[in-house]
């Protein structure tokens, strides 16, 4: 399969540009928002992020901890050491915050004066030293003993996690607000094969009857957590789990073969399916989309691309096998050849902030570590990440919109259960997408197109597997910018299917702004840019507010199984780094782009052919 995809991305056509009267598109775009729907609302939230609990935020100084976290996520001012207040700007809607569950709460137990801990003859001192190489002998004693299952006197490895648990969960009941604001029980599970990424975020539907973390001290392969899981819910409770980093996961995150090396098999994809429904796309630790070099016929693949293995020594990772799309089409071409797809899965977005706080807008970037690592552009300009490569290499962090009944733990939980859910790269962008094989061409010009879309067809998450005779599935796509941010470039739709036995992707624009039209050349227009980079500014005078369109699919076979998901690309506007650049009034750092265009990318919509 692998090198079959290689070969395909390399002859893949510019169906990106396909002309307007091929594609049977209507579009419009204004700048009022339609009518919200009476079943459904959109939430957004942050479902990975590390407070003083995790050992890695311990070491980037982050004194922070739960309750810091949730009144930012809340929209309170909140402390950032001797650096003043920080409050986001658009609270989130909801928070699941992810300690590492390998030694849970341990180093911030070892430096909290009130902890018998504190006094440790071997551990204390050496934690607490200003000195990096000091802490990080004790850290690397503390593993080693923990790993070896040996005993330091005074230290209860599972009694601490007991205690710690016990408080994270606490917490989550105390922040939850059903109706206002919704917190989930949840940790990470931070597998690794050597150097090969593999996490995990474990969010809980509930916290009753929780039992303590599995970590990858238990266990360094996902198919036991899995497993873990099982036992779960044989007690009554519901939990899933979330690869992130597949960017960093050297190829081994979607693969035709489990991690024991052996082909995976009808009942793994039934497990990963249940397990794992929904996949983080994009984080401070870049993009899992695509890489330019599996899409090079994607002019916007080049986004936030972050390759280096975290524990790798600058090591870059294989990108076959760590890419989203890459994996959506791995998975139909599973389907096509024996009958079942492993590869189904939403998106969410998320920050991993190890800092307490969800650091989710370009312009108000609170650090990634704690108070003494990175709060103010000062302290992040020539510092570099712990590769090598410059500390600007991080992206702002990205969030998970769902479409749910309530804000309440069981309607969420529910819509990343069924995949209803959305990754943007950080701004609110609204986006809808359904489809059906009978939709009207005129059914976005009504006031209920949306109650109608779901009465005929499927939402984002959803498989379409009814085909009546000559017809071809119809999406209808919907996106509206963040209030507060900027404009939308366009809406594409990025199907994936096979063609001629090889795995195939086309790109269609399919909506865009400013009475573009895709030319005779099939070129589109770039949307032009209005960053003011000195400044670290932009201006909304291009692009829309709104863009929406029906699509029916024109190269559709019916014998062939297919994907269908909608990226939905901003104008241009400064980065992160163009901030802090802006505001001590130097250079933009070497490597790093001015601008960006952020976006959003819906949950796929599979076609299946009806079984023989």
């Amino acid at each position: 399969m692998h090198k079959k995809n290689q070969t395909a991305n390399k002859s893949y056509a510019f169906w990106h540009l396909c002309l307007p009267g091929i594609l049977a598109v209507w579009v419009w775009f204004a700048p009022t928002a339609i009518a919200e729907d009476a079943d459904k609302k959109v939430f957004f939230g942050d479902l990975h992020l590390h407070t003083r609990y995790s050992y890695d935020a311990f070491y980037l100084t982050t004194d922070e901890g739960l309750d810091d976290a949730y009144r930012y996520a809340k929209g309170e001012a909140v402390p950032r050491g001797e650096n003043g207040t920080r409050q986001i700007k658009t609270p989130l809607d909801f928070l699941a915050v992810t300690e590492h569950s390998e030694f849970l709460g341990a180093l911030q137990s070892f430096t909290d004066p009130e902890h018998p801990l504190f006094d440790h003859p071997q551990l204390g001192r050496l934690l607490r030293s200003p000195e990096t190489d000091k802490r990080m002998k004790a850290w690397t004693n503390l593993m080693t003993a923990a790993r070896n299952g040996e005993s330091l006197e005074g230290y209860d490895q599972v009694a601490l996690k007991k205690a710690v648990w016990s408080e994270i969960v606490d917490a989550a009941d105390r922040h939850y607000a059903p109706g206002s604001f919704t917190t989930f029980a949840a940790y990470e599970w931070t597998g690794y094969i050597g150097a090969d990424n593999l996490h995990r975020n474990v969010i809980f539907e509930d916290t009753k009857n929780l039992d303590l973390p599995f970590s990858a001290d238990d266990s360094n392969l996902p198919e036991d957590l899995w497993s873990y899981l099982e036992k779960a819910h044989e007690r009554g409770v519901e939990a899933i789990a979330i690869p992130h980093n597949s960017n960093v996961s050297n190829g081994r995150m979607f693969t035709a073969f489990d991690t024991q090396g052996m082909p995976i098999d009808k009942h793994y994809a039934e497990r990963r399916h249940h397990h794992e429904p929904v996949v983080e796309i994009t984080q401070s630790k870049g993009s899992s989309e695509t890489h330019p070099d599996l899409s090079p016929y994607d002019p916007f693949s080049n986004f936030e691309i972050f390759s280096n293995l975290l524990i790798g020594h600058g090591q870059i990772g294989k990108i076959e096998g760590s890419y989203a799309r890459e994996a959506l089409l791995l998975g139909i071409d599973t389907k096509k050849a024996r009958g079942f797809n492993p590869l189904m899965f939403g998106f969410i977005g998320s920050t991993d902030s190890h800092g307490a706080y969800s650091h989710t807008e370009e312009d108000n970037v609170t650090g990634f570590g704690g108070p003494d690592y990175d709060p103010t552009p000062e302290s992040r300009w020539d510092r570099e990440l712990w590769n090598g490569l410059p500390y600007y290499a991080l992206s702002a962090g990205g969030v998970t919109g769902v479409w749910a009944e309530a804000n309440t733990r069981e309607q969420i939980f529910a819509a990343f259960k069924r995949r209803e859910t959305y990754a943007t790269s950080g701004p609110r962008i609204r986006v809808r997408a359904f489809a059906g094989w009978e939709y009207s061409p005129d059914l976005m010009d009504r006031s209920d197109w949306v109650e109608l879309a779901y009465a005929n067809g499927v939402p984002m998450g959803s498989v379409i597997d009814r085909q009546p005779e000559g017809e071809a599935p119809r999406l209808a796509v919907w996106a509206e910018r963040d209030p507060k941010g900027a404009n939308l470039d366009r809406i594409q739709i990025i199907k994936g299917s096979i063609k001629k036995g090889e795995p195939f992707i086309h790109i269609f624009n399919v909506a865009l702004s400013d009475g573009r039209i895709v030319d005779q050349e099939e070129q589109v227009a770039a949307v032009g840019n209005t960053v003011d980079v000195e400044h670290a500014s932009y201006t909304n005078d291009i692009g829309a507010a709104e863009l929406k369109a029906m699509w029916v699919d024109p190269d559709f076979d019916p014998d062939v199984p297919a994907f269908y998901y909608v990226r939905v690309i901003e104008i241009p506007t400064p980065r992160w780094s163009t901030y802090d650049a802006a505001a001590l009034k130097l250079e933009i750092p070497e490597g790093m782009p001015a601008w960006i265009q952020e976006r959003a990318f819906a949950s796929p919509i599979w076609y299946e052919p009806p079984s023989p």
